[in-house]
C-alpha cells in the first residue's frame, strides 16, 4: 500500500516538472497536429461543417503509440478533404468521459447530416492502418452537390440557376455519360463542403453522347468540364481551364465565391460562442464536451483487427481521391 503511494507520488511530481515539455508526448512540435480541448471542442468540431476527424489517445498508452504514425499519415493524405485532429485524454479528461471514451486509442469522425444539418459522431472500429483510416473519413464526407438533369430524373437546370433566390454563384460540373451511375467525387463533395453557403454546387450528366447538355455548355461528351455560373446579374459563365486538382480548383472557387457565407446558423452560433465571456464557458464545459457522445448518433463499422498495428512511418504519396 505504501509503495503504490508512494508511486503515484512520484509519478505525479514527474508530471509536474516535465509536464510543459511533454504536454503532447504522443505528436512532436514538428508535426503540427492539431489538438482539441474543452474550451476550442465545440468551435472546432461540433460547430463546423467539416468532416473532422478525433484521435482520443493517452500519452503513455502504447498502441497509441503505435498508431500514431499511421494517423499522422492519414491526416496528410486528408488535407483538404476532412479536418484531422487529437484530444489529449490526460489533460482533458472531462472532455473524455463525456465522449464516452473508456480505453485507448479511439477515433471519431463527426460530420454533418446533410438532411437534419445536425452533426453526427461515428467511432472507427477498423485496423489501425493509414488507408482504413483515411477510407473511413472519406466515406463520412457529407454530399451537398445536387444531382443535375437535363431532362427527367434530377432537379432541372432553371430550377438549380434559381435557387438560393439567385444570391450565391453556381459550380456545375458536366460529366460524360460513362459517369452517369459513379458516386459524387470525394474531391467535389469535399469542395462542396468547404464552399457550402457561399457556392452552390451541382453535376449533370447526359443520358447519351448526343444529349443536349453537352452542346449548352459546349462541351465533349467524353470531357469533364466545371462552370461557375455567378449570382443573378453579376457577369457571364465562367469556365474553368485548370488542372483536376484540389489547389487550382480552390483558387478559381475564391474568386467567384460569396465572400461572406449566406444563411450559415451554425457558423454564426459559433461567432457568438467565442466572444462570450469566460464565465460563460466555464458554465457550457460539461454542455460543450457532452455534445460529443449524447447529441450525436452512431454508427457501426467493421470490427477492427486485433493484429493490425502500424508500426513504420508509413510513406505519404499524392492523394488518389483528386478526380471529378
Amino acid at each position: 500500500m505504501r509503495f503504490d503511494l508512494a508511486f503515484r507520488l512520484f509519478m505525479a511530481l514527474l508530471g509536474v516538472c516535465f509536464g510543459a515539455s511533454a504536454v503532447h508526448a504522443l505528436f512532436s512540435a514538428k508535426s503540427g497536429m492539431p489538438h482539441f480541448t474543452q474550451s476550442t471542442f465545440k468551435s472546432e468540431v461540433m460547430a463546423t461543417e467539416q468532416t473532422t476527424l478525433v484521435l482520443y489517445y493517452a500519452p503513455w498508452c502504447g498502441y497509441c503509440k503505435q498508431f500514431s504514425p499511421a494517423y499522422e499519415a492519414a491526416r496528410k493524405k486528408l488535407k483538404g478533404y476532412a479536418k484531422v485532429g487529437a484530444i489529449n485524454c490526460d489533460e482533458e479528461r472531462q472532455l473524455c468521459a463525456d465522449a464516452g471514451v473508456q480505453g485507448f486509442p479511439v477515433v471519431k469522425a463527426y460530420y454533418t447530416n446533410p438532411k437534419t444539418r445536425k452533426r453526427v459522431a461515428v467511432e472507427y472500429q477498423g485496423d489501425r492502418s493509414t488507408k482504413s483510416v483515411t477510407d473511413f473519413a472519406l466515406d463520412r464526407l457529407p454530399n451537398f452537390v445536387k444531382p443535375l438533369r437535363a431532362g427527367t430524373g434530377g432537379m432541372a437546370l432553371d430550377k438549380f440557376y434559381a435557387l438560393e433566390n439567385a444570391t450565391l454563384p453556381k459550380l456545375v460540373v458536366v460529366k460524360p455519360p460513362a459517369k452517369a451511375r459513379k458516386a459524387t467525387a470525394k474531391l467535389l463533395k469535399a469542395l462542396a463542403i468547404d464552399y457550402h453557403y457561399r457556392v452552390v454546387f451541382g453535376e449533370v450528366t447526359g443520358a447519351a453522347a448526343d444529349d443536349a447538355v453537352y452542346a449548352d455548355f459546349g462541351v465533349a461528351p467524353k470531357d469533364t468540364a466545371v462552370f461557375v455560373i455567378p449570382a443573378a446579374g453579376a457577369g457571364d459563365m465562367v469556365k474553368y481551364d485548370g488542372e483536376i486538382k484540389q489547389k487550382p480548383l480552390r483558387a478559381f472557387l475564391d474568386a467567384h465565391a460569396a465572400k461572406e457565407p449566406v444563411g450559415n446558423k451554425r457558423a454564426s452560433k459559433a461567432g457568438k460562442g467565442s466572444a462570450s465571456s469566460s464565465k460563460t464557458k466555464t458554465k457550457s464545459k460539461s454542455k460543450t464536451a457532452a455534445a460529443a457522445s449524447t447529441a450525436t448518433a452512431t454508427e457501426t463499422s467493421a470490427k477492427p483487427s486485433p493484429t493490425a498495428t502500424a508500426t513504420k512511418k508509413p510513406k505519404i504519396k499524392a492523394p488518389a481521391h483528386d478526380e471529378l
